[in-house]
């Protein structure tokens, strides 16, 4: 092999067998009567006298690990041994030797490829020609075909090559037969000609290999065994592997495939490894994985008491397997975030609020760093937004709202809006009582005062929302005896910050955010009428604030400012009858 490459062995094969064929009587006869040299000895140099044989120097090559030398030495070698089988032999078993290196360097070019076993085929057939009951070069013919892709003709080459075995066949060479019927099974299955008779065969050759522990085998004779349609049987093969060899992936991602219609099926499947190798922390991870996947169908069917019990099954799982296996820690914190958000989201699909809401505030708890930045589909972020959303508009419950935010809020301190809804929650509660005469005391003005609280660490977190620093100052201002400067303050400040965030909406485009600002700014200059003239019983700016109140959503139809007007009208009266 020169330089590193292979030719196209497609030309150069028909020229060096053809050479091979004619020998010695095809030289030349020159014009003194002498022979030339044949174009074999004109393209290979005479070996120095104290260079070592070619064929020495080849397999110290391949003991060396330099298949490339190893080639090229044989092949220079090749005119002085036609009818030495050994040689034939040693090529193609170095041809294919070079392949599989080459493949699994991730460098094997497809035509040098083809070529290789091109030529290996034709150099095992020259053994045959030589010693017809060779089982090494009816066997390797076997390799070089199958490796082609020519299932039909390696299934023949197998039969050609079983009668010359002996008696006992080698279990490494079983499972090289038994990929040949297994590459022709699936052939024939793919073009719809139904399973072939080789199937039992190479099932047989197959076992033989998975008897002795041939690497591989097991998938191989499970690959067989889907193929002919015999799925459970497939499944049992792996099973039985897998209670022998817990960590065996691939074995397990076979079995995933298997069952993939099922999950249930695969939990069932590795938990009958599990009760042979309940220690194992590498299968305690894939069947917690393959428990969370069960909960997923058994949701989608609506069998809720399945669902709880796979999650529970899955967080067990998990929780054992990250004790028996340090190195598996984070990613099983990971799955058991997704465990527990799942029996969340199983609880709210159920219909269960309360009970989701429990199960949201326990993932929280368990991994409040994992809180998702974006309420995606399963998150748990999603999750506390729906049970808010069901207590605030369909049950309107805001005492259960207050307690749920409460716990939110004490678990993830950082989100502004859950501030704010606390503070919403707290107000809704205490606002309808205020509003019927109950004296801001007490309980009450505990309930204003964690509103107060909340919006303040609501405003904190978003400084620059009008909506939020309005909220927060209408406390103070509506019900509170303190920070009322404060409260006037902010109150300008959220029209100043609402007048830009609207010159930044497309109103268009976007109405409802265009009127949620703007309604902000008109609730701010109606909150400053209110201070003025209910706390402070000033008249002076009273009429200016509620005319600009008017010029924002909802205009004209803001109750506040009719009444507000109205209480203007008293307080002048009285300033006049004074």
């Amino acid at each position: 092999m020169r330089s590193g490459f292979r030719p196209d062995f497609r030309a150069v094969r028909l020229l060096f067998f053809l050479l091979l064929a004619l020998g010695p009587s095809a030289g030349c006869v020159g014009p003194e009567g002498g022979e030339e040299p044949s174009p074999q000895e004109a393209l290979v140099p005479a070996p120095a006298e104290e260079e070592p044989d070619l064929l020495a120097q080849a397999r110290a090559a391949l003991a060396a690990g330099d298949t490339n030398r190893a080639l090229n030495r044989i092949e220079d070698s090749l005119p002085d041994h036609r009818d030495d089988a050994a040689v034939w032999q040693l090529y193609g078993d170095t041809l294919l030797r070079f392949v599989d290196e080459s493949i699994a360097a991730g460098k094997a070019d497809p035509g040098v490829v083809e070529g290789c076993l091109y030529d290996a085929e034709h150099a095992f057939d020259r053994v045959l020609e030589l010693q017809p009951g060779s089982f090494a070069a009816a066997a390797g013919r076997v390799r070089a075909l199958a490796a082609r892709g020519e299932a039909e003709a390696a299934w023949q080459a197998v039969e050609a090559a079983l009668p010359l075995a002996g008696d006992e066949l080698d279990p490494v060479q079983a499972r090289i037969f038994g990929r040949a019927g297994l590459a022709l099974t699936a052939a024939r299955v793919q073009a719809g000609a139904g399973v072939p008779a080789a199937a039992r065969r190479a099932e047989e050759l197959l076992g033989v290999a998975v008897a002795a522990g041939v690497e591989g085998a097991v998938l191989d004779l499970s690959d067989l065994l889907a193929w002919e349609g015999l799925r459970e049987d497939a499944r049992r093969v792996l099973v039985e592997h897998l209670c022998a060899r817990p960590r065996d992936a691939a074995a397990i991602d076979r079995l995933k495939n298997l069952d993939a219609a099922d999950p249930a099926i695969l939990a069932a499947d590795l938990e009958r490894v599990r009760s042979r190798r309940p220690d194992d922390g590498f299968l305690l991870w894939y069947l917690g994985e393959a428990r969370f996947r069960q909960q997923q169908a058994a949701v989608a069917a609506g069998d809720f008491l399945a669902a709880y019990e796979a999650i529970d099954r899955a967080e067990e799982c998990f929780l054992q397997s990250q004790a028996l296996e340090p190195d598996f820690a984070a990613s099983c914190q990971e799955w058991l975030f997704l465990v527990r958000n799942a029996r969340g989201w199983a609880l709210w699909n159920e219909g269960r609020v309360d009970d989701a809401a429990q199960a949201f505030l326990a993932s929280l708890e368990a991994a409040p760093e994992r809180l998702e930045p974006e309420p995606k589909p399963a998150s748990l972020r999603l999750g506390i937004e729906a049970v808010m959303g069901h207590y605030f508009a369909r049950e309107r419950d805001m005492a259960k709202a207050r307690a749920f935010l409460r716990r939110v809020t004490a678990l993830h301190d950082g989100e502004a809006m859950w501030w704010n809804n606390l503070g919403l929650a707290c107000r809704d509660l205490a606002e309808p009582r205020a509003r019927g005469g109950e004296p801001v005391e007490g309980e009450l003005l505990e309930l204003f005062e964690e509103s107060w609280a909340a919006y303040t660490r609501a405003v904190e977190l978003a400084p620059d929302d009008p909506n939020i620093v309005n909220d927060r100052a209408l406390i103070a201002v509506y019900y509170l005896d303190h920070d009322l400067d404060l409260a006037e303050s902010e109150l300008h400040r959220a029209i100043e910050l609402g007048t830009r965030a609207l010159a930044g909406i497309d109103r268009e485009a976007d109405p409802e955010a265009w009127q949620r600002v703007d309604m902000a700014i008109g609730d701010a200059w109606e909150n400053l009428a209110y201070l003025d003239l209910m706390r402070r019983r000033r008249t002076d700016r009273a009429e200016h604030y509620l005319e600009q109140s008017s010029q924002h959503y909802p205009w004209q139809d803001r109750g506040g400012v009719k009444m507000l007007r109205g209480v203007l009208e008293r307080l002048r009266a009285g300033d006049q009858d004074s």
